[in-house]
C-alpha cells in the first residue's frame, strides 16, 4: 500500500487515475508506473521489456547516465520475445495514454520516467562506488554498471552481497538522478550544543527517506534551546553566583529542585553564559528564609556589611579588616544550626593576618603579637591596648 501511494496509484485509500491506467497494464506496478511516465515510448516500453527479464548481451563499456541506454541503443541484439513485448507494450500505452502517448523520449526524460517507478530505490554516494540507499542500507555500484559518475542514482537492480569482506548489498543496475527531482519527505529540526562559544545552534535537515538532502541554519526553538542549556550547566561547572546561592540553600536546609531552579534560568537566557541562579527566581517565602538563615552579609561593629562566604564544606566566613571588629568578645553564629562564623583578620593592606572562630580568644591571647608586628608597618592606623574597647573603624587616624 505504501508503494502504491508513492507510484501516485492510490491516494487516501482510493485508487487515482494513474492508479486505474496501472491496473490495465500488464506490468508490476513500478513497471506500469515507468510506461505512463515515460508516455509509453518505445525507451519506456523497451526499459520496462527488459528490467522484467534482462537479456544478456556484449555491449561497449563506455559510461553512461543509466545502464538501460546502451541496452536500448543496441535493442536490434536483444531476443525476438523482448522485442514482441516491447511492441505489444506500446501498443496497449498508444490506446490508453490517448493524447499522451508519445513515440520517443529523450534521455532524460526516460531517467525521469524510471525514477518515477523507482523513487524508493534512491542512492547517494558516501565515498567511492559506495552509496546509501534511502532505506538507510550501504550498498557497492557493481562493476558491470556504466553509471559510475552519478553522485545520485536509482537502483534498478539491487541484490545481497555473496561476498564474506562486506555486507552492503550490489547495486548492478542503476540509472543516475537529478537531485532537483527529489522532494523532501521529511523535515527535522536538530539542536546541538555549541561548547567554544556556549550557544544552541538549530539546523533544519531536508531529508529523503534515510538520506539527508540539505540542510541549513535557522533559529532555534526557543523550548528546545532552553532545555539544552539547562542540561549544559547541570553537566558543566557553575558560575560563582551560582555556586553561592545553591551553597547559601544548602546551609539554611532548604530542600531545593535544582533543576527545576535550572529550567527556569534557562528559560529567557540566548547563550550558556546567560544561565545564572538568583534569589528572584525562588518563591517568596524560600527567599524570607533564605535571608534569614543564611544572609548575604554580616555587619561588623565599624557598620560596614562584609559579604559572607559560604564554603563548599558547609563553613561560613567572612574577611574584615582587624580594626573593625574592635569591640566584638563574641563570634556571631548564623543558620539553622548556629555555625560561628570565621573570620579572616586582614592588615590594612587586606592581606590576611589571622584566622579564628573565637573572637574572645584572640583578643586576648593573639591580638597583643599582631598588634606589635604591624602598628610599625601601618602607624597611621589605629592599635589600641585595649581592643574591648576601642572604636572599631575602617579608616586610618587623622594627620594631626
Amino acid at each position: 500500500m505504501s508503494l502504491l501511494e508513492r507510484l501516485g496509484g492510490l491516494a487516501n485509500g482510493k485508487v487515482t487515475p494513474i492508479g486505474s491506467q496501472m491496473q490495465a497494464l500488464p506490468l508490476s506496478p513500478r513497471l506500469a508506473r515507468v510506461l505512463i511516465a515515460g508516455h509509453g515510448s518505445f525507451e519506456a516500453a523497451a526499459a520496462c521489456a527488459w528490467l522484467s527479464e534482462p537479456a544478456p548481451v556484449d555491449l561497449p563499456a563506455a559510461a553512461s547516465s543509466s545502464d538501460l541506454f546502451p541496452v536500448i541503443d543496441h535493442w536490434s541484439r536483444m531476443p525476438p520475445a523482448l522485442k514482441h513485448v516491447t511492441n505489444t507494450l506500446g501498443d496497449i500505452a498508444k490506446s490508453m495514454l490517448d493524447w499522451e502517448h508519445r513515440e520517443h523520449v529523450s534521455e532524460t526524460e526516460l531517467r525521469r520516467a524510471l525514477f518515477r517507478g523507482y523513487g524508493d530505490r534512491v542512492a547517494r554516494r558516501r565515498s567511492g562506488d559506495r552509496f546509501t540507499l534511502a532505506s538507510g542500507h550501504g550498498a557497492i555500484l557493481g562493476r558491470q554498471s556504466r553509471v559510475h559518475g552519478a553522485d545520485w542514482l536509482i537502483a534498478l537492480d539491487v541484490t545481497a552481497s555473496q561476498s564474506s569482506h562486506t555486507s552492503e548489498a550490489i547495486v548492478r543496475v542503476a540509472s543516475a538522478v537529478d537531485p532537483e527531482w527529489l522532494t523532501p519527505t521529511r523535515r527535522e529540526l536538530r539542536h546541538t550544543f555549541d561548547k567554544s562559544t556556549g550557544t544552541v545552534r538549530a539546523t533544519e535537515i531536508d531529508w529523503y527517506d534515510e538520506i539527508p538532502l540539505r540542510e541549513h541554519p535557522v533559529a532555534p526553538d526557543a523550548d528546545e534551546r532552553a532545555r539544552i542549556l539547562a542540561e549544559a550547566w547541570l553537566d558543566g561547572a557553575k558560575d560563582e553566583r551560582s555556586e553561592r546561592l545553591l551553597r547559601r540553600l544548602a546551609f539554611s536546609g532548604t530542600d531545593t529542585d535544582v533543576t527545576s531552579l535550572v529550567s527556569a534560568a534557562a528559560a529567557s537566557a540566548t547563550r550558556l553564559s546567560d544561565v545564572v541562579l538568583d534569589e528572584a527566581l525562588l518563591p517568596w517565602d524560600i527567599r524570607q528564609h533564605l535571608s534569614a538563615a543564611a544572609p548575604e552579609s554580616l555587619t561588623v561593629p565599624s557598620g560596614r556589611s562584609m559579604t559572607v562566604d559560604y564554603r563548599e564544606d558547609g563553613g561560613v566566613a567572612v574577611a574584615v579588616k582587624l580594626q573593625e571588629l574592635f569591640g566584638l568578645a563574641e563570634t556571631p553564629r548564623i543558620g539553622p544550626t548556629r555555625t560561628p562564623i570565621t573570620f579572616e583578620l586582614l592588615a590594612p593592606n587586606g592581606r590576611p593576618v589571622q584566622t579564628t572562630q573565637d573572637l574572645k580568644s584572640f583578643w586576648e591571647r593573639t591580638y597583643p603579637e599582631v598588634r606589635k608586628e604591624l602598628r610599625g608597618r601601618y602607624p597611621r592606623h589605629p592599635w589600641p591596648d585595649d581592643p574591648w574597647t576601642a572604636t572599631p573603624t575602617h579608616r586610618a587616624k587623622k594627620r594631626v
